[in-house]
């Protein structure tokens, strides 16, 4: 077998490889009893659940989050709530065992090792029964990817905010956008108006900081008045995406997507200050 090829597979949370090997991480870890563990084991355990949640979020999210930093903040937020959980899942755990040993199970970490690895498998093969689903509705290429031109618009308007400073990695993330491409759905039924992923070639020259929001950001409004942000996300060091966000008062959510990209002489640009946000003259 094509070991890369395999791993890669790994990577594909609707492949067979990666629903053997979660049930079979999930299964072998609940065969662990964490009661009598002593101090240093018992990190070493619950390191270990971090992790696997860790890995776990980051590809199951591959396909659902096209984001790199939407994907990290997701997996980072998982893995918190999996640490500041791992108390009362042990103690939930603990009451299992005694219940089971009280019914004359003998070796109860087996049952209870079964049952994990039997729900991790179900959990797999239910996601990859709606995807196939999902897949057969909407035509068997209606979630794949291709890389195509950069519209006008776009490609001004990311050359706008980068061209307004030399920091934040800006030169670097300029001969990036040269040869960057727009990566999306290949079904246009999918694609959205108000949001453009990048594809930029792996041996482009890096920025630093690899993962933030550039400070600098253009806002424009509509005829009905609607205000809306453009902003242009980096990840891993390369232009990540490029969004439109409307602009609303505090603690209120988004309800309107703009139906199109602005030109560049249409927005005004900002940038992050210890002060705030102040427009750039």
């Amino acid at each position: 077998m094509d070991i890369p090829a395999s791993l890669r597979r790994l990577s594909d949370p609707r492949s067979v490889e990666f629903g053997v090997v979660s049930t079979i991480t999930i299964g072998a870890l609940s065969l662990i009893d964490p009661g009598p563990l002593k101090p240093g084991a018992r990190a070493l355990y619950r390191t270990g659940i971090a992790g696997i949640t860790a890995a776990m979020t980051w590809v199951t999210t591959r396909a659902e989050i096209s984001s790199v930093e939407a994907r990290i903040g997701t997996t980072i937020g998982a893995t918190g709530a999996a640490l500041g959980l791992v108390g009362a899942a042990e103690a939930v755990d603990a009451r299992m065992q005694r219940g089971l040993e009280r019914i004359g199970v003998r070796r109860p970490r087996l049952v209870i090792a079964a049952t994990s690895a039997a729900f991790t498998a179900a959990t797999f093969l239910a996601d990859r029964a709606i995807a196939e689903n999902a897949a057969t509705q909407h035509g068997p290429d209606a979630f794949g990817w291709e890389d195509r031109t950069l519209t006008d618009p776009v490609r001004a308007l990311t050359a706008a905010l980068l061209a307004r400073t030399d920091a934040f990695g800006a030169p670097e993330l300029r001969a990036q956008l040269d040869g960057a491409r727009e990566r999306t759905f290949t079904d246009e039924r999918f694609r959205s108006p108000s949001f453009v992923q990048f594809a930029v070639a792996d041996d482009a020259p890096l920025a630093v900081p690899g993962n933030a929001a550039f400070p600098v950001t253009a806002r424009f409004a509509t005829d009905d008045g609607t205000l809306y942000v453009v902003t242009l996300s980096i990840g891993e060091g390369r232009l990540s995406s490029l969004e439109i966000i409307e602009v609303t008062d505090d603690g209120e959510e988004p309800t309107a997507e703009a139906d199109r990209w602005p030109e560049a002489h249409e927005v005004t640009l900002h940038v992050e200050t210890p002060r705030g946000t102040v427009p750039l003259g």
